[in-house]
């Protein structure tokens, strides 16, 4: 018999509740409803005057009505007591101090305690009617739309529970324990969909080391007690509010929800096609691989002038009958291109290796690279920065927002696989004009040494000056044996920094938002390299197209600092700082699935190899090593 049916007991007996605390059973021990009812009714018509019949009736059954309920209330009190102090003991003793519901764990751990705690364990769940269980159990079941799956949230448990509510009618022996079972279950899901919506599922510090991303911290404990309305009791509405509340993240969440729902659909019926090996696709070829292509940029929603096309939608309807579907034709064109477009590629029109390569990525690839990028997003703050600057590294891009709203989006060259960009947020407070570049350690020994070693002269070319560790004192290339230097020793002796100039490593511009990782955003004199499609080829800094737009934009309010002082100070080469008078929040991120400009989803490569490790411990589910649970 399942964990969670309760079994009918006579008499006076005491029924052993079906729950259990890791360590050990515990007991319910419950007020007996029908006794007192009994005795209610015995006393109810024992009046000091005799009343109007038509006027004792009310007043009896709101009398009997209101001392039911205070004695089921007192006996589902005492039953949530029993069970939470009972399991505060277990942890005290030692164990685990979990509390297993139908064979599953409450997840909420001292979140749950605290609420009940601070709520003297009354009971705050709405269940005494179908209605009210119905509209919960949906309320929990919409978290489907959020990608989440409901049985993680205890709609399944909480189903059959319900169920056995009908069935004992609310007054069984069982009904406290029943009712203490659903009161708990409610409250655990509702304490870890707060804290999941709020801050994702998984913890982005187990997963990346890096991860400092600042948060306005939602406490689950407080959010759930603020929705308690005044009757004390929460209903449908309210979680439903509760929830919504949470899922309000701008509409480019909305529309990759709206994708996932979408690929979801494509991926049960098969899949889209693929178009096989061959030949580059040009316009005005014809043959069945166009055909298939065709069809394969239909089904992504890139074909246009077909029913149904647009954002987050696929195409339906068919083919008007003039088309020829094997004629590579100006239709399909503008869909290659657009296609090109949002996949991060060179966009040409010709179906070359890198296109047909992201053509024939699967429909369920897509579907999780969507999946990990709500998870991320769910990680970064909710509220935007009235001045915020986004780094999306997977896209090698660069957004600028002022008031909420974006104002420049830049080109950038992010670290590539084996120097990744580090993923972390900060402040940036000021620049650096005309910059020095103090070569740090690491690409001194890496790129450096092995440069100096065959050619000395390569320091000279390149403006870069030696210095003396101890003294600080400029050292003469030509007297160094560079030949016999270890790494080591190369960086306790001497340190490397290249002069102001158009041979500087980091332009003319450098924005600094200090961090451990020694990573900032910079000019580049390799300015050709922006019209690469690829453009993860840094040491790990991220290269910035438009540098001294992008230094004109930030400095605007700071009325001194125009176009023409900014030029000045480069063309002097005297590295000069300018503190910003109002900084920027910056965050690092890396998405590989994002919403575009015109509100198409786009994808991008993993380069970094990031997204498997999210998909896996998404796929994990509670329990597992990077879970999120309510602090």
């Amino acid at each position: 018999m399942n964990t969670m049916r309760r079994a009918r007991s006579g008499g006076g007996e005491v029924t052993p509740s079906p729950f259990r605390v890791s360590g050990g059973w515990a007991v319910r021990v419950g007020a007996r409803v029908g006794l007192a009812c009994l005795g209610i009714l015995a006393a109810a018509p024992v009046v000091a005057t005799e009343p109007d019949p038509a006027d004792t009736i009310p007043q009896v059954r709101e009398s009997v009505s209101d001392t039911i309920h205070r004695a089921a209330e007192s006996g589902l009190q005492e039953a949530l007591r029993l069970r939470l102090e009972h399991a505060a003991a277990e942890k005290a003793a030692g164990r685990d101090g979990q509390i297993h519901l139908g064979g599953r764990a409450l997840l909420s751990g001292e979140a749950l305690f605290r609420f009940y705690r601070e709520r003297e364990f009354a009971p705050v769940w709405r269940m005494d009617e179908p209605r009210h269980r119905i509209g919960l159990h949906r309320a929990l079941r919409s978290v489907e739309e959020d990608r989440f799956d409901p049985t993680h949230y205890h709609a399944d448990t909480l189903a059959e529970l319900f169920r056995d509510l009908v069935a004992a009618g609310g007054e069984a022996d069982g009904g406290d324990g029943a009712r203490a079972d659903a009161e708990l279950l409610l409250t655990d899901a509702a304490l870890q969909l707060i804290h999941h919506l709020a801050h994702g599922r998984l913890d982005p510090r187990e997963l990346n080391r890096h991860w400092t991303a600042p948060r306005t911290w939602v406490d689950p404990v407080a959010h759930l007690s603020g929705a308690i309305p005044g009757t004390g009791r929460l209903g449908p509405p309210e979680l439903s509010a509760l929830l919504d509340g949470l899922r309000a993240l701008g509409p480019g969440y909305d529309t990759l929800l709206a994708e996932a729902t979408r690929l979801d659909r494509i991926v049960a019926d098969g899949g889209w096609p693929r178009v096989p090996d061959g030949p580059t696709l040009d316009p005005g070829d014809r043959g069945p691989r166009v055909a298939l292509l065709r069809e394969r940029l239909r089904a992504g929603g890139d074909l246009p002038g077909l029913t149904g096309i647009g954002p987050g939608l696929t195409g339906i309807g068919g083919l008007p009958e003039e088309v020829d579907p094997e004629l590579y034709d100006d239709e399909l064109e503008l869909a290659v291109r657009h296609f090109q477009e949002r996949h991060g590629l060179g966009v040409d029109a010709r179906v070359g290796p890198a296109t047909l390569r992201a053509l024939n990525v699967g429909a369920a690839e897509r579907l999780r690279q969507v999946e990990v990028s709500l998870e991320r997003w769910r990680w970064l703050p909710r509220e935007r920065g009235e001045r915020e600057i986004r780094v999306n590294v997977a896209a090698h891009t660069v957004h600028i927002y002022d008031q909420g709203q974006e104002s420049m989006a830049i080109r950038a060259i992010v670290g590539r696989p084996d120097r990744s960009t580090p993923l972390f947020s900060g402040r940036m407070t000021y620049l650096v004009l005309a910059p020095f570049w103090h070569v740090p350690p690491t690409l001194a020994i890496r790129d450096q040494l092995p440069r100096i070693r065959a050619d000395v002269g390569h320091l000279a070319r390149e403006g870069i000056r030696v210095f003396d560790q101890a003294t600080g004192a400029q050292v003469d290339p030509a007297t160094v044996e560079w030949g016999a230097l270890s790494g080591s020793e190369f960086n306790r002796r001497f340190r490397l920094r290249q002069d102001p100039g158009p041979r500087n490593a980091m332009g003319h511009v450098k924005f600094m938002f200090p961090n451990r990782h020694n990573v900032y955003l910079h000019d580049t004199p390799d300015r050709h390299l922006f019209a690469q499609a690829n453009r993860a080829l840094s040491s790990g800094c991220i290269r910035i197209q438009g540098a001294l737009e992008v230094a004109e934009h930030l400095l605007r309010d700071q009325p001194e600092w125009t176009r023409e002082r900014i030029d000045s100070v480069i063309a002097a080469g005297r590295e000069r700082h300018v503190v910003l008078a109002r900084p920027y929040l910056i965050h690092l991120e890396y998405r590989t699935a994002f919403t575009g400009a015109d509100s198409f989803v786009q994808f991008r490569d993993d380069i970094y190899g990031l997204d498997p490790a999210v998909w896996d411990a998404l796929a994990v589910g509670p329990g597992g090593s990077y879970w999120r649970t309510p602090e």
